[in-house]
Parts: C-alpha cells; sequence; structure tokens
C-alpha cells in the first residue's frame, strides 16, 4: 500500500468521524448557538467599549 492511499484511508476515518460527530452535535447545536449568540453579543460589547475609550 502506497503512503498516499493509507493516506486517503487516514482522510476517509476523519471524516467519518466528523459526520458521527457533527450528528451528535446536531442535538445540541441549539444550546451550543444560544451560547454562540451571547459570546459574540458580549465581544461586541467589548469591542464598542474599546472603540469609545
Amino acid at each position: 500500500m502506497t503512503s498516499s492511499k493509507l493516506h486517503q484511508r487516514k482522510l476517509l476515518a476523519g471524516l467519518k468521524l466528523h459526520h458521527l460527530l457533527d450528528g451528535h452535535e446536531a442535538k445540541g447545536h441549539a444550546r451550543t448557538s444560544a451560547i454562540n449568540k451571547l459570546e459574540l453579543k458580549f465581544e461586541d460589547q467589548e469591542a464598542q467599549a474599546h472603540a469609545h475609550s
């Protein structure tokens, strides 16, 4: 087996794992996006505070 074939296999395995994780994360995605929005809002406020100073 060539190294490029092995590399392709690793990539495929990684993609499969990634898809599994994506499916798993989809369940918690609503909560995650809510947290992300809060973090973004906080970052925006910090950025505005820095802009005013």
